[in-house]
């Protein structure tokens, strides 16, 4: 990853095979492990990503944007809830 783009979260999916890798851009990939590769990148935050936390299949993500998004991963429009103005 670029400097700029530098890992500022991590969190391991309840199984173990998915990695959740939080940014200093925003974004949030998904890791599958097994294979090494990204499956999918979510790019909701405007700022850095400094929590992840999974729950089966839905990850939370916490930013310096203030914001709180939850997602299902089994479903194309993935945003369960999204907290505005968290402290």
């Amino acid at each position: 990853m670029p400097v700029d783009n530098s890992v500022t979260s991590v969190g391991w999916s309840n199984r173990g095979q998915h990695l959740a890798i939080g940014t200093h851009n925003g974004d949030t990939q998904i890791w599958d492990t097994t294979k090494g590769k990204i499956v999918r990148t979510l790019g909701d935050h405007l700022a850095r990503v400094s929590s992840v936390s999974w729950n089966g299949s839905i990850v939370s993500t916490g930013s310096r944007d203030r914001t709180i998004y939850s997602r299902d991963l089994r479903a194309k429009n993935s945003i369960v809830t999204k907290h505005v103005s968290h402290k």
